[in-house]
Order: structure tokens, then C-alpha cells, then sequence
């Protein structure tokens, strides 16, 4: 049949037909270039596609996209029609012709009241006009077969020209006389094979847990029981007791299968009998078993392979003792057979996170199996954010399991499946789309345009979406995306990896085609740029898109308007240093009065994306980031910042810590000159307990630099809403403050930094007790005894700042604390310490009433240690003796650190109460001290003068051992780069110079050298004191 002969259905959905118009005008008017308007949300103007008819862009044509329901006889009427053209004129540049196009089918009417206005506006010189029903287009999808294939594939086979290809093959009767009987053989062997189901018996067993469906796997009858149930279930097991038969109907991954069995589960547990369906696709579906005499459930999954008559029949033939439960992939739900049972997928989504978050413990254990970064460690991702994130994100149930089980982290795994099936190019090109598109849904023929600048046929990508559903590396044929946004970044990195050089130009050519397509939002080609710049090693695919390709881009950048447009603009800026030498000189200059411009109206959220540009640029050019800011009005800025309220006021502090404010500049004074101090302080005092205190925390640090009196002043009226955070919730509420804490008033102070001059003030230390005034000993030890592993850090913060601020209260606290409990929680970590857990008895041992009962602590659970830490050696010296005389390791070095600074009290303790235990303590480590000692840089020989000092006045032969463990080649370089760093490097490389000068290898031939280079630094200063 001629596709003119053919019915082609209009689509249902606007979106699709704005697509469908994109692909067809684009190919009509031979514009590989054309485009939609703008994007959702954005106003079009009367025109949803525009295009340059052959290319030369010297005239422009647009399309109005209007679907009509036609089933309630919907249809465009003159009045609309006008409407629109009045909004085309306003299209920039003015259209040589418009058309509105429209799924109602074709008006005689309409089409002469547009031909007769067109008559009119070409007379005064404006656009034509034409009216398309569906009629025309669907005409117009005819002559342009490539299109109706991507959108109807079921219309664009062209059989004309296959039979025309068969009949010119040699012999080609014989080729289909063949065919014939290869089919007729398939279809005898089928109708043998089909002809008579299988059923096979159902076993639920004991179970397993939720292993398999977080790795994406099918699920059977051993998983009925593991995964919640969902709501569903009764409803099956009600409409099977009532009506005999019922079908169960979702989307793939919606959790049909898992319904069933769940289902299947209840009546097993009865004493049923339980089979199931071996293959489909039978021809006959007979529930009358001879050998079976008991009641029987029949389970039918993957019923829509079935033949419906096939189905009906069984169905027919279901009664008290034979019911029939069948299972049906449907996109869009067809519950029209009455017994029809809807998966609801979101709130299936919810049923299975609510029960996950009720079972913690055991879920946290299978989580953990396959992401072992969930957990409760300080660096670990909570259980309970990643459920939230899955159950927010996840569409359908497969999908909450790939987020909560970390899918991305097994991108690598999916890259190699995408491989093998021919479809990584295709997934590359999804992923592309959806990190630029911000996780935007795309059509099939969104998908095909993109990948079709990859080289990829309309064939494969059918062949390779298909795949990539099967493998659930797509969501499913509704939803063209990766599972997760995250998981399309590492993906495509993963992608990128395995291909050669022409392959991997593929997804270059695709990079830069998205990178210049306007439709795209800088937000998401920021994203998109920035995902890129950190795949591979050392920027290795930024070259994809080089400099002249991202011009476009920075031209959009420069047009910003909204703010957060300017906000994405300024990230996306900050970060093209990965993308070219010529930066950030070449890309600002000459455009230093946009940036004032948007410095000086800084609108909520865009001083975010403005502190990361001026900071990106002061650590390239420090003039040239002092002068975007000087071309700023720095009365406008200062009344912005007077201005902030709690919504605003992360942004700001973020603006005002790039802007430098504290130097003693014209421009500054200016600035603090017109801040309306007043309001801040009022701001201060009207701040909202249910705002995000860490937002004010972070406003008062950015103001501390350039006005240390007026973020007191800030400070001590935010106190009662301090104190009652503290109170009611300490840990998160000290996370949120420790800004604070830290920076303005300087009593917590982890780095040591603010000593000497910068030390607190009476003022200072003063504010830091008053916030902690309302803090009850009692309950404060309570609440913290009841942390968790990653709430360690910021309970041994709040302690630390609490024996500074309030000693007394600090050392009630930690004497009222459940160390018992504590100990507990850290369980099975006692064998290898957490640092936060290291860190939190270390700053509790400051409270000297404690010191016996931490050490008891410690001695209570010594079988449990099997790396001892260097801190705990001087909270409990005598349990650190008692592990080493056991044959156990003190924790020297780890992760190519090592502990310099209570590593120095480890020796001189071990030296003086057991000196023969010594060379046991430091034989482990030593290795690994001398690769540290042979990096080649200064820096990691900062702290190390005091233990190799001690180690080489007690026991020099080992630190002989440590130094035939080091790299002369990296040595050189370091040691040369502290000896003229000075300082700490300095005073450590001296030592290591003096103890290697007598050797006679290649590390003594370096101390020489060093010594006739360093007469004087590389001896070593004689302490008199």
C-alpha cells in the first residue's frame, strides 16, 4: 500500500507535534540548522520552528504548532489564527512566510481567510501566510520519508524499494521460495513447540534480600518477600478471590512481576498451588491439569506476548480452584478490560522507601553490599538522603532501586554493555542531551537529530535505543534518559575512555553540535562543560570542543539577563580555563563592564555564580579581578548587601567574600562608607528560626574581613535565636554555625590560625559563651552520646569550641556523656579508628576529671583494635603497650600520610618506658616514611622536623633504614625546595641532610651537594633552650 494510502494517526501530545513539525520543516527546507523557539516557559512570539529555506539564512520561515483534540471536535478558528500572526511580528528578524500548522483536519475556510490575508501583508510588504491541517502534513511526512520513519516507523518502511532490491537479486524467485519455506518450517516448529504450555511448579523458598533488585536484576518468587509490598498485592488478591482472573498492567520496571509473585505469595501460604507459565507466547493456555488435583494459582508473566483470544480463553476457563493472574507491559495504561489492576509507579516508589527508611539497619547492610559509599562514616552519603534522593527522582520502582544502589558507580559495566551491542555511541549522544538539556525528557526525534550529527542511521538508533531500554540504561521508550543525571555524567566519561580516535570524533561532532544549539540552557551546557573537563585524566576531552567551537556559547553568556541566567553564565565562564590557554584575559577583557554591571544589581541567585567567577579569575590575574570589581558602583553593591534578607543572604555573603572588600582601596571605602548599618543589624535580629541558619552564618564571616565591629554587632543580636538552635538540636545547629564560631568570633579554631594579633578579644569571647549560655550539660551529653559516626566531627567541634568558651560546662558534658554508647557505635570500626571518631576521645581527653575513664575506654575495647592510632597512644599509653606486646601495630602512617605529629609522642613514650619495643613500633612504617620523605614538594615536610628529630636521637639505625627507603630522584627536587622554602620543610631537610652526610650512597652524595649549596640552611639549628 502506498503510504498516501495510508491513515496516519496525528499525535496525541503538543510536545510530539512540535517535534514532528521541527524534523519535517527542517527537512523541507533543507536547514540542518533550524530550530525551535526558545524554550517552554519562554515567550515564542508566534513561532514554534524556525528555519533559512536552502541554507543561506538570508530569509527565515516560521511554523506555528497548534494540536487539537479532535475527538471533541476541536478545531482552530479565525480569531486564533489572527492572534498568532499579530505575535509573529514580533519575531526578530522578520519572516519571509509563516504557516500554522495544526493536528484538526484540513478547513477550506480557514485556508481561504488566510490566503486572502496573505494577499493583503505581501501587497504592505510583511510575511505570507499559509493554514497546514493534518491532512497536508501528513502528505508532506510522505515525500519526506526519514521523518515519518523516526516518528512512525510502522508508516516509513519503504517496501516499494525493498521489493525492487529483491527482485533485482540473482535468482530472486528462488530467494523467495526459499523464504517462504524457511518460514513455513519456523512457523511448524513453533506451532510444535507452542502448541501445548509448560507449566512450571513456583517455589517461594526462604527468600532473599534486596541484592538483585538494586543491581537491576529480574525478579522471581525468592523475592516476593525481601522487597516491599506494594498496595497493589491485596487489591490482586481480592479481585482473584472475586472474579477468578486479573491482570496486572504497568510500565516496565513499574513492579509488575514483583506484584504477582508478592500475590502469588498469600494463596502459597494458604496451600496453594503455584505454577507459572514457562513461555508466553503458547498458543494454548489449558488450566486443566490431569496431574494436578489441588487448588491451583496460574501465573501468566509477560502476558501481552500473548495472543489475546489465547488469553481470553484461559481467562474463560478460570474458576474457585483454578485462578489466573497475568502480568502486561502497557506505556500508556489500558485499563479497559474490567479486572485490570494499574500499577501506580510513583506511589509504588513511595511504598518501597517508606518501608526501606523503617528498616534502617538492614537495609543500610544491603545497600551498603553494593555502594559501599552509603553509610554512616564522616565522608559517607546518609542512608537516609540517598533514600529521599531516590524516592524525589525515581519515576518508576527499577529506577529508585538504580539510584538508592549508586548506579553510576557501575557506569563502566553499562559502557561495556553498550559496547558489545553496537549502542555506546547512541548512549553517549543521551547522555550529551541530558546533562545540556538539564534532565529534560527528549522525543525520539529530538534523540535522532542529535545523533545523527554522530553518524548514526535512523536503523541503529532504533536497534540501539531498544537495547539500552532492554539493559535498563534508558528508562524506558516514554522516557529516552539515563536513569539518573549523575549516572549520564559518568557514563559518558566511561564512553569516551574505551573509544579510538575516530569513534570518540563521533561524540565530539555531537558535543560541539549541542554546545552551539541555542535551544539548549547555559545552565545545563555549564554542566555539560563542566562534566567533560573532569572525564579522563587531566582534562583529556576538553579538546573535543575546542575555543572556536564554545564562541557561540560565550556570546550567549555575555547576553545574560535574568539572574539565573547570570548565574550559570558565571560559572560556565569561570570554568573555560579548561578549555583554552587564552584564559580568563582573551575571554573578559573588553567585557569588564557586563560583569560590573552584573556585580553592581547582584539579584538573587546570582552572587553565587559571581564569587566563583572574581575568584576563579584573582588566582589567574589578581589586577584584573581587582578591576571587574572596581568597575562596579560601589554605593549599588552596598545597598544590595544592606538590602539582604534570609533568602538572600547566602548569595551575598558568597559576592562579598569575592569582592575583597577588606583592602584599603578607594573602591572599598566607598562600599563601606554607603553599607546602611542599621539594617544589617536589624536583619540580624529578625532572622526566622525556620531559615537556614548556616545562610546568616555564612553572610557574618563575608562581613567579618571588611567590618570585624559590625558583624559583632550582627552576631550578638542573632544570639537567642543562636542559643535556642544550640539548644533544641545542637549537632546540625553548631554545622550551621561553626562560621561563626570559627571566623568572627575566632574561639574555635581547628587550623591555628588566629593567634598572635588575630586572637579572640574580650568582645569575642564573651559572644561565644553567651551562644552556649542555654546549653543544659545533661541534655547536651544525652544528645551527643546518641551521634552517629558522621556526626563525630561536628560533635568534637562543638566540644572543642565549648572548652575554650564555657571549660566548665564542656568538662560536665563529656563526664555526663554514654561512652558505653558510644563505643557501641563505632563497633566494628574500633579495629581500624575513623578520624572522626580518633578525633572526638582526643578533644574529650581535654576535660582532665575524664582522662581515667576515657583510658578505661580504650583499654575496654583493645581486642577490637588492630591498628592502635597514634592520638590514643597518649590517652592511653598503657593499652598502647599492652597491644604491641601482643604482637599488634601502632597506626604510624596511613594513606601515604604519615602521623608526624603524635607519631613524635609515640617514639618518646615507647623510648622511655619500653625502648625494646621501639624497633617493633616503627619497623611497620618505615617504607612508607621514606616515600613520604621523598616527595618534591615542601610541603609535606612541614611537620616532620620533631619526629625525625626524636627518632634519630633514640634510635638512629632505624632512621638510617627510613632513609635507604628513599627516592633520590624525587629527593633532590624536594629537598632543594624546602631548604629554600624555609621554615618547617626547612628545619626537617636540615635533619635529614645532617643524618645522610655520612653515607656513602647516592642519598649521602645529595647531602653534600645540598650542604656546599646550603652552607647554612642545611644545618641544622641547635635548640639552646
Amino acid at each position: 500500500m502506498e503510504d498516501r494510502e495510508k491513515q496516519i494517526p496525528a499525535p496525541k501530545s503538543w510536545i510530539t507535534f512540535e517535534d514532528l513539525c521541527h524534523c519535517l520543516f527542517k527537512a523541507i527546507w533543507g536547514d540542518p540548522f533550524a530550530q525551535k523557539n526558545g524554550r517552554s516557559g519562554q515567550p515564542q512570539h508566534g513561532v514554534d520552528v524556525f528555519g533559512s529555506p536552502g541554507g543561506d539564512y538570508a530569509i527565515y520561515q516560521g511554523v506555528q504548532c497548534k494540536g487539537k483534540d479532535t475527538q471533541y471536535g476541536a478545531k482552530p478558528s479565525v480569531k486564533e489564527l489572527e492572534c498568532e500572526i499579530s505575535k509573529a511580528e514580533c519575531f526578530e528578524p522578520s519572516l519571509q512566510h509563516w504557516i500554522f500548522a495544526t493536528t484538526a483536519p484540513v478547513d477550506g475556510a480557514l485556508q481561504e481567510v488566510a490566503r486572502n490575508i496573505s494577499a493583503v501583508r505581501k501587497k504592505e510588504g510583511r510575511f505570507t501566510v499559509s493554514v497546514f491541517g493534518w491532512g497536508q502534513i501528513e502528505s508532506l511526512l510522505c515525500e519526506k520519508k526519514e521523518v515519518l520513519q523516526a516518528f512512525y516507523p510502522e508508516h516509513g518502511f519503504d517496501f516499494a524499494k525493498l521489493l525492487e532490491g529483491v527482485q533485482a537479486m540473482p535468482h530472486g524467485s528462488e530467494v523467495r521460495e526459499l523464504l517462504d519455506m524457511s518460514k513455513q518450517a519456523q512457523d511448524d516448529s513453533a506451532r510444535l513447540c507452542l502448541a501445548q504450555p509448560t507449566w512450571q511448579p513456583v517455589v517461594f523458598g526462604e527468600g532473599r534480600d534486596l541484592g538483585p533488585a538494586l543491581m537491576g536484576r529480574p525478579l522471581g518468587p525468592e523475592d516476593a518477600a525481601a522487597c516491599p509490598k506494594l498496595q497493589e498485592t491485596d487489591v490482586a488478591v481480592a479481585e482473584l478471590l472475586r472474579a477468578f482472573s486479573a491482570r496486572i498492567v504497568g510500565e516496565p520496571g513499574a513492579g509488575k512481576s514483583l506484584c504477582a509473585y508478592q500475590a502469588a505469595k498469600q494463596f502459597a501460604e494458604l496451600g496453594w498451588h503455584i505454577v507459572r507459565l514457562s513461555d508466553p507466547r503458547a498458543d494454548v493456555i489449558n488450566l486443566r491439569l490431569p496431574d494436578v488435583q489441588h487448588k491451583t494459582l496460574f501465573l501468566v508473566d509477560d502476558a501481552h506476548l500473548t495472543k489475546p483470544d489465547v488469553l481470553r480463553t484461559a481467562e474463560e476457563a478460570a474458576g474457585p480452584n483454578r485462578l489466573l493472574l497475568s502480568t502486561h507491559n502497557a506505556v500508556e495504561h489500558d485499563a479497559s478490560f474490567r479486572g485490570s489492576i494499574i500499577i501506580d509507579a510513583k506511589r509504588a516508589v513511595r511504598t518501597i522507601a517508606e518501608a526501606l527508611r523503617s528498616a534502617r539497619d538492614r537495609t543500610l547492610e544491603v545497600v551498603r553490599r553494593v555502594d559501599n559509599q552509603i553509610g554512616d562514616q564522616l565522608h559517607d552519603t546518609a542512608l537516609e538522603d540517598r533514600i529521599d534522593q531516590a524516592e524525589q527522582e525515581a519515576l518508576l520502582p527499577w529506577q529508585f532501586c538504580f539510584i538508592l544502589g549508586g548506579g553510576w558507580r557501575r557506569a563502566k559495566e553499562a559502557a561495556d554493555t553498550a559496547r558489545a551491542g553496537n549502542a555506546d555511541i547512541a548512549l553517549a549522544g543521551v547522555a550529551i542531551r541530558q546533562l545540556a538539556s538539564r534532565d529534560a525528557r527528549p522525543s525520539l526525534a529530538e534523540l535522532t537529530a542529535i545523533l545523527d550529527v554522530g553518524g548514526l542511521d535512523v536503523a541503529l538508533v532504533q536497534r540501539s535505543v531498544e537495547l539500552l531500554i532492554r539493559h535498563r540504561l534508558l528508562i524506558g521508550s516514554h522516557d529516552l534518559r539515563c536513569p539518573h543525571q549523575k549516572f549520564a555524567s559518568v557514563v559518558l566519561a566511561q564512553i569516551l575512555k574505551a573509544q579510538n580516535t575516530e569513534s570518540r570524533e563521533s561524540v565530539g561532532r555531537m558535543l560541539r553540535h549541542v554546545v552551539a544549539d541555542a535551544m539548549f540552557p547555559i545552565a545545563g551546557l555549564r554542566l555539560l562543560l563542566h562534566e567533560l573537563s573532569f572525564a579522563g585524566e587531566g582534562r583529556q576531552f576538553t579538546y573535543l570542543i575546542p575555543e572556536q567551537a564554545l564562541k557561540p556559547l560565550v556570546e550567549r553568556c555575555w547576553r545574560a539577563s535574568d539572574p539565573e541566567e547570570i548565574t550559570f553564565a558565571s560559572l560556565l565562564l569561570s570554568e573555560l580555563g579548561a578549555y583554552g590557554q587564552s584564559w580568563p584575559q582573551v575571554l573578559l577583557i573588553g567585557h569588564e563592564e557586563t560583569v560590573a554591571s552584573w556585580i553592581s544589581a547582584p539579584l538573587e541567585p546570582s552572587g553565587y555564580g559571581l564569587a566563583r567567577l572574581l575568584h576563579a579569575v584573582h588566582n589567574k590575574d589578581q589586577e584584573l579581578a581587582a578591576a571587574l570589581v572596581n568597575a562596579a558602583d560601589p554605593h549599588a553593591v552596598a545597598a544590595a548587601i544592606s538590602a539582604v534578607t534570609p533568602k538572600t543572604a547566602y548569595h551575598l555573603g558568597e559576592l562579598l567574600s569575592a569582592l575583597k572588600a577588606g583592602q584599603d582601596t578607594p573602591w572599598s571605602r566607598a562600599f563601606l562608607s554607603s553599607l546602611d548599618r542599621q539594617k544589617l543589624i536589624d536583619f540580624a535580629t529578625e532572622w526566622p528560626v525556620s531559615e537556614p541558619a548556616g545562610a546568616f552564618a555564612n553572610f557574618c564571616k563575608a562581613m567579618a574581613w571588611p567590618d570585624e565591629i559590625l558583624a559583632l554587632d550582627m552576631v550578638e543580636k542573632f544570639v537567642p535565636i543562636a542559643q535556642k538552635l544550640l539548644a533544641d538540636d545542637p549537632i546540625p545547629a553548631f554545622r550551621d554555625l561553626d562560621d561563626i564560631a570559627w571566623h568572627v568570633l575566632r574561639m574555635f579554631d581547628p587550623l591555628g590560625i588566629y593567634v598572635g594579633r588575630l586572637a579572640p578579644k574580650p568582645r569575642q569571647r564573651e559572644l561565644a559563651a553567651k551562644l552556649l549560655r542555654a546549653i543544659k550539660p545533661s541534655r547536651l551529653a544525652a544528645q551527643l552520646s546518641a551521634s552517629r559516626i558522621r556526626e563525630f566531627q561536628h560533635t568534637s567541634f562543638l566540644l572543642a569550641f565549648m572548652a575554650r568558651a564555657v571549660p566548665a560546662k564542656f568538662r560536665s558534658t563529656v563526664a555526663l556523656m554514654d561512652w558505653t554508647r558510644i563505643a557501641e557505635t563505632i563497633g566494628q570500626n574500633w579495629r581500624n579508628l575513623p578520624h572522626e571518631a580518633e578525633v572526638l576521645i582526643g578533644v574529650a581527653y581535654g576535660a582532665k576529671p575524664s582522662r581515667k575513664m576515657l583510658a578505661e575506654l580504650i583499654s575496654a575495647n583493645l581486642h577490637r583494635i588492630e591498628a592502635f592510632p597514634p592520638r590514643l597512644v597518649m590517652v592511653a599509653p598503657t593499652a598502647a603497650y599492652q597491644h604491641v606486646a601482643h604482637g599488634r601495630q601502632i597506626r604510624l602512617n596511613q594513606h601515604d600520610h604519615v602521623d608526624w605529629r603524635f607519631g613524635t609522642g609515640v617514639v618518646s613514650y615507647f623510648a622511655n618506658d619500653y625502648p625494646d619495643l621501639l624497633e617493633f613500633v616503627l619497623a611497620p612504617s618505615e617504607a612508607a616514611t621514606g616515600r613520604v620523605l621523598s616527595n618534591a614538594h615542601p610541603s609535606w615536610y612541614n611537620e616532620a622536623a620533631d619526629y625525625i628529630s626524636v627518632i634519630a636521637g633514640t634510635a638512629p639505625q632505624i632512621l638510617q633504614r627510613i632513609l635507604d627507603s628513599v627516592d633520590v630522584v624525587g629527593a633532590e627536587k624536594g629537598w632543594a625546595a624546602a631548604l629554600a622554602h624555609g621554615g618547617g620543610p626547612r628545619k626537617t631537610v636540615a635533619l635529614l641532610v645532617q643524618s645522610s652526610f655520612g653515607r656513602t650512597d647516592e642519598l649521602g652524595a645529595l647531602a653534600q651537594r645540598l650542604r656546599a649549596r646550603f652552607p647554612k640552611s642545611s644545618n641544622p639549628v641547635v635548640d639552646t633552650k
